[in-house]
């Protein structure tokens, strides 16, 4: 049976390690890249991921450059909706599958609930399926915790906690989360949306709207965290009165103004207590804990990887 031939959209550093570790499977064939940033389009894949085994096909600076035929496209170009849904519509004019990491795609349907309808007919009128995945969003606060809560008979609320320790992540989201900044930086990025996680409220509304809990999903709160003392760890040090993280506060309240859902998230530079927890109070009452956590940048890759793999079969429309 022939491999499902994968082209992916966008190169930032998850993109790349898709593409590497599309390289390395034995069911997935990599032939293609678009990624317009000056540091990569034009240059060979196999530059750009300095291995021979990548084709000696150019980066394109567009969709519409692109030659090689794929099967299903690995889009991991946008966090935000709004700019993924015309990436991806654009993608479903080529009527290709599409395996998206955009964190806000797994709450369309209520957030936008007229683009996200009319985007899910683009797919069905392609005969293809648009599949969200991903990590937070897309598994360890919405999809997982509402798999969990299937097996109770009921449940009266629900709670779920993860903390990240991104010393051991990517530097790129050491700079998200503000890793090092002054307090005042803090301020002026959080007042221009500049900092901080993409997607929490988005799993929160996921999680509320695949429970039996009728609740309304308030509005994302975030802090900073900062060090009391002088932090060092891998090589990089983190001075005492600095920034060290974020932290990420969501509730869903019922009628009566009781929290029903609740979502926590920190992200911080050296996270004394690392790990991932769903506490369900309800009929049974469960309490789920990944010691040390899900690792958030290899287990997206997973997840996409899972896509490509199920997407060329999967039904059409926005799933």
């Amino acid at each position: 049976m022939r491999r499902p031939r994968v082209l992916i959209l966008g190169l930032g550093p998850i993109g790349r390690a898709v593409a590497s570790a599309v390289l390395d499977s034995e069911d997935l064939h990599l032939v293609a890249a678009v990624d317009p940033a000056p540091e990569f389009a034009g240059r060979t894949l196999a530059d750009v991921l300095a291995d021979d085994r990548a084709p000696r096909q150019r980066v394109a600076a567009s969709l519409a450059e692109v030659r090689p035929r794929a099967d299903v496209v690995a889009h991991l170009a946008a966090s935000r909706f709004p700019t993924a849904e015309k990436q991806i519509r654009d993608v479903l004019s080529r009527r290709l599958p599409v395996v998206s990491t955009c964190e806000e795609l797994i709450a369309a349907r209520w957030r936008w609930p007229a683009r996200a309808r009319a985007l899910d007919r683009a797919a069905r009128d392609a005969a293809v399926p648009v599949l969200a995945v991903g990590v937070n969003p897309g598994f360890a606060m919405d999809v997982l915790p509402a798999a969990v809560a299937n097996v109770c008979v009921t449940v009266s609320s629900i709670e779920v906690l993860r903390r990240v320790d991104t010393s051991r992540r990517r530097r790129a989201l050491q700079d998200k989360t503000g890793v090092g900044i002054t307090s005042a930086e803090f301020r002026r990025r959080h007042r221009e949306s500049a900092i901080g996680h993409v997607g929490l409220r988005d799993s929160l509304i996921f999680l509320v709207n695949h429970l039996p809990l009728r609740a309304e999903v308030g509005e994302e709160r975030i802090s900073p965290i900062v060090a009391k003392e002088t932090v060092r760890r891998r090589g990089r040090e983190i001075a005492a009165g600095h920034i060290l993280g974020v932290r990420h506060r969501v509730d869903a309240r019922d009628a009566s103004g009781r929290v029903v859902a609740k979502v926590r998230l920190e992200m911080q530079f050296g996270h004394p207590d690392p790990g991932d927890e769903i506490r369900i109070a309800g009929d049974p009452p469960l309490h789920l804990k990944f010691a040390a956590g899900i690792p958030g940048d290899r287990a997206t890759v997973g997840s996409v990887l899972t896509g490509l793999r199920w997407a060329p079969n999967a039904s059409p429309g926005l799933g």
